[in-house]
C-alpha cells in the first residue's frame, strides 16, 4: 500500500479550505453612527411635527406601539397616529429631545436595537410639566437603508 502523497493532500486541503465562505466583517461602529444620525434626524422631525420626514424612517411593514395607545400596524396606521399625536395641542413637540443610551447591533450586521430615553413638555391647565419617557427602535435594512420596524416607547408617568 502506497503511503498518500503529502503534495497531493495539501494541495487538497488548500482546495476545500479555499472554497470556503470568508465571514463577513461587520463594522458595529459604523452601524451605530448611521443608526444615531437617523435618531438626531427623527427628533428633529419630530421637533418640527414633520409627518411626511417622520414616516421615511419606518419600513412599509412597521410596528409602533405608544403607551395607552392601540397598535399602530403599517406605514398608513402610523401616520395616522402620528398625525394625531401631532394634533394634540397638550404637547410641545418643539421641546422634545432625545438622548441615544445604547445601540445593539445583531452579529449579522442586519438588525440593530436603539435604545433611548426622551424629554418634551406638556401643558396642563396653568402650568407646564416636563415628561420624561423610554423607548425602543428596532431597525432593518430595507433596500440597502436602515428602516424602524418596530417602535416601542412610553412615558414615566
Amino acid at each position: 500500500m502506497e503511503k498518500p502523497n503529502f503534495l497531493f493532500i495539501s494541495l487538497v486541503f488548500l482546495a476545500v479550505t479555499a472554497c470556503q465562505p470568508k465571514p463577513v466583517e461587520i463594522d458595529t461602529k459604523a452601524i451605530s453612527d448611521e443608526i444615531t444620525n437617523i435618531e438626531v434626524q427623527w427628533t428633529a422631525a419630530n421637533q418640527a411635527m414633520d409627518v411626511d420626514k417622520c414616516m421615511s424612517f419606518y419600513a412599509s411593514d412597521a410596528t409602533l406601539m405608544n403607551q395607552g395607545e392601540p397598535v399602530a400596524f403599517g406605514i398608513e396606521s402610523i401616520q395616522k397616529a402620528t398625525e394625531t399625536s401631532f394634533a394634540d395641542s397638550t404637547t410641545l413637540f418643539n421641546t422634545f429631545k432625545t438622548k441615544v443610551e445604547k445601540i445593539d447591533v445583531a452579529e449579522s450586521g442586519d438588525l440593530v436595537i436603539a435604545r433611548y430615553s426622551f424629554i418634551l413638555q406638556v401643558k396642563l391647565l396653568d402650568k407646564v410639566m416636563d415628561v420624561r419617557g423610554k423607548g425602543l427602535d428596532i431597525f432593518k435594512k430595507v433596500n440597502g437603508d436602515w428602516k424602524c420596524y418596530i417602535t416601542i416607547y412610553n412615558t414615566d408617568m
